[in-house]
């Protein structure tokens, strides 16, 4: 029997915003698969074979089918690297089982990527890792690394506040869908456990920031800035070490203390 049932078998994005996107560059499905090739500094070998156009208009509509190997297998990571977006800023929460079978998503992350069906290329992309995000596979796809920073909280591990994080964007967003994800490891046992460990995302979207965690908590807001992503994260307590990564380039300013409930954030 499926763990994810229908998820287990496709991964869905949202039709909506892609539509919206291709609407707003004055594109559409068509010619994206007409254009359909390579990205410059991608990996050919691991590059899918460009779509028809009645298959791409079934991506966008009924999901990307799990595929086990081959190139195949990245469609769902390469059809978002032709629109230049991150598989989470339009990943569809709702129909992919976010909010209805998180215990059984949660469920297959524990099993690994055996796991995860149709899930499983975005997984690799974010799994927590020594090395997180996959630049490997970024590189092949997207034909670039990950854009990344790094910060630790040595000077305020004993206080109870929080920090806010604002990711400035370096290229305008026009209203493009931006994610950011970040992930922590301990700074004070990192010579013996290098691991981070991926704990939530937040996208922005036109006028609106939503955040998604690894215990299935969702949070939204007004977007202040339309070139940045904020949010909160808790910042003392423990030692520890954090990355941003985005799949664009930009640049963090962080506030601390920063203890304004009503802003999104990771209250861990």
């Amino acid at each position: 029997m499926s763990i994810f049932g229908l998820a287990s078998k496709f991964v869905f994005l949202r039709a909506d915003v892609i539509r919206g996107l291709l609407k707003r560059r004055g594109q559409s499905l068509e010619s994206i698969a007409n254009g359909w090739e390579a990205l410059p500094g991608s990996d050919k070998g691991r590059y899918p074979p460009a779509p028809s156009r009645s298959t791409i208009h079934s991506w966008v509509s009924d999901g990307f089918p799990s595929i086990e190997s081959g190139a195949s297998r990245n469609q769902v990571l390469a059809f978002c690297a032709q629109l230049d977006v991150d598989p989470l800023a339009v990943f569809d929460y709702k129909r992919n089982g976010y909010f209805s079978r998180f215990a059984a998503i949660r469920k297959a992350v524990q099993r690994g990527i055996g796991a995860m069906g149709a899930f499983a290329p975005i997984y690799e992309l974010l799994e927590p890792d020594e090395h997180w995000p996959s630049d490997h596979l970024a590189r092949a796809i997207w034909g670039r690394s990950w854009f990344s920073y790094e910060f630790d909280n040595r000077e305020q591990y004993h206080s109870l506040d929080f920090a806010l994080l604002n990711i400035k964007f370096k290229q305008p967003v026009n209203g493009e869908p931006r994610a950011a994800h970040i992930a922590y490891r301990r700074w004070d046992t990192r010579d013996r456990d290098t691991m981070w460990r991926f704990y939530g995302t937040v996208i922005g979207i036109d006028d609106r920031l939503e955040l998604y965690n690894e215990h299935a908590v969702h949070m939204k807001m007004d977007r202040p800035d339309d070139n940045a992503i904020m949010f909160r994260t808790y910042f003392g307590g423990r030692k520890v070490q954090f990355r941003i990564a985005s799949l664009h380039d930009f640049e963090v300013e962080i506030v601390f203390p920063f203890n304004d409930m009503s802003v999104i954030g990771f209250n861990w």
